[in-house]
């Protein structure tokens, strides 16, 4: 199964632990930061706006690996299918880690939607040796856009 990951997953360097791991574009999602949380949220682009995006990591997860994520990811989360995007415009259907309705109701996720990704800005601070080995994560366009 491939998995994609967003946030702690890319920053605490769970990728490192997994096989074929490449950046890839989520189209039509948008990555939402509570300022009280250490880690982020995606939810489905609903404006009207054109469609937004973010770039996250693609890795390839075994059976067993797979509960160590659920267990790593606890009831915030429930695993979706979701199409994403590599640099070379090939598409592919993943798994994704996304909240509950209980968590995007109970955290108020849709009050913390902004004009930017305050995410990709802490990994671009925080995270410079993730950056320089995965560029893609701090696009700000989708594969083939520039």
């Amino acid at each position: 199964m491939k998995i994609f990951g967003y946030g702690t997953f890319i920053t605490s360097g769970i990728y490192q632990n997994f096989e074929n791991v490449r950046a890839a574009y989520l189209p039509g999602y948008l990555r939402v930061l509570r300022p009280t949380d250490p880690f982020p949220y995606v939810l489905k682009d609903d404006s009207n706006t054109p469609p937004k995006g973010f770039w996250g990591l693609v890795f390839e997860v075994t059976p067993d690996q797979l509960v160590d994520l659920d267990y790593y990811e606890g009831s915030l989360y429930e695993r979706i299918q979701v199409e994403c995007m590599y640099n070379d415009r090939r598409k592919e259907f993943i798994t994704i880690y996304y909240p509950t309705k209980r968590s995007i109701k109970y955290y108020k996720l849709t009050e913390y939607i902004v004009d930017f990704d305050p995410w990709q800005e802490k990994i671009k601070t925080d995270h410079p040796e993730i950056v320089e080995e995965f560029p893609e994560l701090v696009w700000d366009h989708p594969p083939n856009n520039h």
